[in-house]
């Protein structure tokens, strides 16, 4: 787990944690981060610990849509995903069943679904049972109170730790002293995304052991463009290419043409399979198809393949993608003017 030693330090001592407190009511530990910062990776790291598969019985996952509205609440019986059930046991297993329940959510959480929620666990979950919520809000710091923990607070690398992690994940053991110039640009590229985890993932992808300056030069330049045309369309810094809250617009790095597609949104999903069948969007594509294909091109919505966790249970990450032309780009910034003036 790169550079996130305290992090998983602090998740560990907590779901490892045994005392009268806890056999009471389920703790719980709020973390609290930017988007795409790791916060997922560090549970999935901590998931896969024997120690932890060890102790709990069974790791219950509820997934944001589950927990929108207090009338439409998921319970443990249908959670989005099961991330370990021990033996055949049923899901609600009832008191010998010592749970860890994990919600990821992007803001707060209604306190009328979280009270049910928490209701619901109490009730339906052994002792010693801990609940993780993750999400970028500080609001949810409050959810830890009740039983006197702590948030555990997930931040961007620094500029000198984000780009180890990025030559890391993009060259490997290889020696860049022998690629000044690729070594160069890949240096820009990883102070232009400015500590965005998901993006040295993608990226990292998309040109993981490429040596051609010219691909590396293509590719800075898309996102200068990423920056420039979000600047222009919402007038703010993109400080995170991809949660500037609303669609990204992306020039394709080998493209002359007014086309740029436009990711309306990513998420992630337990495979590829799985996700076009619960969506019903078109076809899938890969990232290097979507930014560096001459002879591939989105038609319509498109599903992208950002990368793929090689941590289990190995999610696909993946974005909705569709192709404007630059004249309906400008008409999507007047539609969007004139609903906030509205």
């Amino acid at each position: 787990m790169f550079n996130r030693q305290m992090e998983m330090e602090q998740i560990m001592e907590f779901l490892l944690r045994s005392g009268a407190e806890e056999e009471k009511a389920p703790a719980v530990l709020p973390i609290i981060g930017p988007g795409r910062v790791g916060k997922t990776t560090i549970i999935e790291h901590a998931c896969n610990k024997q120690r932890v598969r060890s102790r709990f019985s069974q790791i219950l996952r509820f997934s944001q849509d589950g927990i929108r509205d207090i009338k439409t609440i998921a319970t443990l019986g249908d959670c989005s995903v099961i991330k370990l059930d021990d033996g055949d046991r049923a899901v609600a297993g009832g008191d010998n069943m010592t749970t860890l329940v994990i919600i990821e959510v992007t803001g707060d959480i209604d306190q009328g679904v979280w009270e049910k929620l928490y209701s619901d666990c109490r009730h339906q979950i052994g002792r010693g049972s801990k609940i993780l919520v993750a999400s970028r809000s500080e609001k949810i710091a409050r959810l830890g109170r009740a039983t006197q923990t702590q948030p555990l607070k997930v931040r961007l690398f620094t500029e000198e730790a984000y780009w180890y992690f990025f030559k890391a994940r993009t060259f490997g053991s290889t020696d860049l002293k022998d690629h000044p110039k690729v070594a160069a640009i890949a240096m820009e590229l990883a102070r232009e995304m400015k500590g965005c985890f998901f993006g040295a993932s993608v990226y990292g992808r998309l040109l993981k052991s490429n040596f051609d300056a010219r691909i590396w030069s293509m590719v800075l330049e898309q996102v200068r463009e990423i920056g420039r045309m979000n600047l222009l369309l919402f007038g703010k810094d993109v400080v995170d290419l991809w949660h500037v809250g609303d669609p990204v617009f992306v020039r394709r790095a080998n493209n002359a043409s007014s086309e740029y597609f436009v990711v309306n949104d990513d998420h992630q999903t337990g495979s590829i399979e799985e996700d076009l069948a619960q969506s019903g969007d078109g076809p899938h594509m890969s990232v290097q198809d979507l930014f560096l294909g001459e002879n591939v091109r989105p038609l319509g919505r498109s599903k992208v393949l950002a990368y793929r966790s090689h941590i289990p249970p190995h999610y696909s990450y993946m974005m909705t993608c569709e192709v404007q032309r630059q004249q309906g780009v400008f008409s999507s910034r007047k539609k969007r003017i004139q609903h906030v003036a509205s």
